[in-house]
């Protein structure tokens, strides 16, 4: 079902039976932008509550922005109500296990393209002596693999697994302390992590990953706001070749003929993928040209009645940790576009000026390509970058 579908009876006073069950409540604020999580039983909100621990607020200092409703005692099926700014949006599943996982996405996904006061980047962040090092790459390519790394073996504080946030205002990045998570075959590679009082959980496409709080694994906690002064993409070899090329998956609540035709343009040879997942599809092909950013395929997608939930870049072939790691300086500005195809907010109104406005944030900024390899030595790499202002590669 698509986003355009009405409450069960199509009766508003339905949707205010159902409002009126949800008498469990959790207000999050991410910088300016609040979001209600409400449900029938609390135990789906614990799952939230596990992911944003840090962001959870007693009570609610501003008008919130968006809330959505986990509703497993309906008289049919389990439904995630989204209302935003009075436009409702209703999704009946056939499983309440991967409810939170999927109200989650919905709801960052407001998140993301509300907010105006931070540029946010796809991203894991540390920081040493008050400068930022963000660690880009697509999903599952080891990000926070070596994030780990540098936190555990090498001094690091943290900032973010998974977004860069800059503050439009200071130019600072500000800390975004989601609860990190972490796979079953990153925990295996860290002999010092157990997280045997801990459940896994599954998120959408039944991935199982332990979600803990930085302090879960480090005394250094969480840094204070710092200036951004390397960024480092990982990526399988410093020469990509057709054999280790990326491919985009789309995760979208449901399909239709309209989309796929949208889509078809951008696929190679128009081949689309499509697998189908709890709760919703995945649509995979690879591209023909340049991809869309993630805002794009939003915006693709809505205009065709339908969800996007995520969108993730994935190379054909596994991070290698035994490989011996190479790194490469590039251009800041070469940088820069690798970025914002991984933005997230929707400055659609003004979409040149806020392209130039990050772009000029990232003048100056140190940047390199780091092939995946043996983790000593890809920490050893990153470790030069900060400490030696001297080691500096050739330029491509």
């Amino acid at each position: 079902m698509g986003f355009h579908e009405n409450i069960p009876n199509d009766s508003l006073s339905a949707l205010n039976a159902i409002k009126a069950r949800a008498v469990f409540s959790d207000i999050y604020r991410f910088f300016d932008v609040a979001i209600a999580m409400k449900s029938d039983r609390e135990e789906l909100l614990d799952w939230i509550r596990q992911l944003y621990p840090r962001f959870r607020m007693e009570k609610a200092e501003h008008k919130v922005d968006a809330t959505y409703y986990m509703m497993a005692e309906t008289p049919r099926e389990p439904l995630v109500i989204a209302d935003e700014n009075s436009h409702l949006k209703v999704k009946a599943l056939n499983d309440i296990d991967s409810m939170p996982s999927y109200a989650y996405l919905l709801a960052f996904n407001y998140i993301a393209a509300d907010l105006r006061s931070h540029f946010l980047l796809h991203s894991a962040v540390v920081a040493r002596n008050d400068n930022g090092l963000a660690i880009v790459g697509s999903s599952g390519s080891g990000k926070t693999t070596l994030m780990l790394q540098l936190l555990l073996r090498r001094g690091f504080g943290f900032l973010s697994d998974d977004w860069l946030a800059i503050n439009r205002t200071t130019h600072l990045i500000d800390p975004f302390p989601r609860s990190i998570g972490i796979r079953e075959t990153t925990l295996s590679l860290f002999d010092s992590l157990d997280f045997g009082h801990l459940e896994p959980q599954v998120v959408i496409g039944g991935q199982r990953k332990w979600f803990v709080d930085i302090s879960e694994i480090s005394e250094n906690g969480v840094e204070q706001p710092c200036r951004l002064k390397h960024v480092v993409f990982l990526v399988n070899s410093l020469s990509q070749t057709e054999k280790d090329e990326q491919f985009i998956d789309l995760t979208v609540d449901s399909i239709n003929d309209e989309l796929l035709e949208k889509l078809r343009p951008f696929a190679r040879r128009g081949e689309i993928h499509r697998r189908l997942m709890r709760n919703c599809w995945a649509l995979t092909f690879y591209p023909a040209a340049e991809a869309p950013s993630a805002l794009e395929f939003e915006r693709l997608c809505r205009s065709c009645g339908v969800w996007l939930l995520d969108v993730r870049r994935l190379s054909n072939i596994k991070p290698d940790f035994h490989a011996t790691p190479e790194i490469r300086r590039i251009p800041w500005h070469t940088a820069a576009m690798e970025l914002l195809k991984g933005l997230q907010n929707d400055f659609r109104s003004a979409p040149g000026q806020a392209f130039l406005e990050l772009a000029g944030l990232l003048e100056g900024v140190e940047c390199y390509r780091i092939s995946i390899g043996e983790l000593d030595e890809m920490a050893d790499h990153v470790c030069d970058l900060v400490f030696n202002s001297e080691h500096e590669p050739s330029i491509d």
